[in-house]
């Protein structure tokens, strides 16, 4: 299934066979613990920021010493832009897979849950939904078949 962006309104759309949606599935946890690492290196250079611009702030006026930092400090301010931007991407790829969930039925959305959202093997999901793992492996094949034809 491929994930196209509409460039008017940024939303994401699925269509074709392109990127399988269990790849999809499968990605998930990988792209929550992108967002949380793009999100601490945003904090650093948020820190770093904040560091110089005191040191910018407390050092005697000196022009070169001036441009030295401000170059810095708009260099620091691009990297947040373009970490800002991925990160926004794997947010949006983050919510085609909430939205692919949310059109499976309650069953469906709980089996995609436990094995994909919160990483557990068949057999903690086969404890958790109380059937069997094999006929569990029955309904995820029903999940993907039902998702690849949308």
């Amino acid at each position: 299934m491929t994930v196209a962006v509409n460039s008017m309104s940024n939303t994401y759309h699925t269509r074709g066979q392109g990127m399988d949606v269990k790849k999809q599935l499968q990605e998930y946890r990988w792209i929550v613990k992108n967002i949380e690492m793009l999100e601490d290196k945003l904090l650093e250079a948020e820190t770093d920021i904040q560091r110089m611009t005191q040191r910018f702030n407390d050092m005697p006026t000196s022009e070169g010493q001036h441009d030295k930092y401000t170059d810095k400090i708009a260099d620091i301010i691009e990297i947040q832009k373009e970490i800002n931007e991925e990160v926004e991407r794997k947010y949006k790829k983050q919510n085609a897979v909430h939205k692919l969930i949310e059109s499976l039925d309650e069953r469906e959305q709980m089996l995609v849950r436990c094995k994909y959202i919160n990483g557990m093997t068949w057999e903690e999901c086969a404890v958790e939904m109380h059937y069997g793992w094999q006929h569990l492996h029955r309904i995820h094949a029903t999940i993907l078949k039902k998702l690849n034809m949308r």
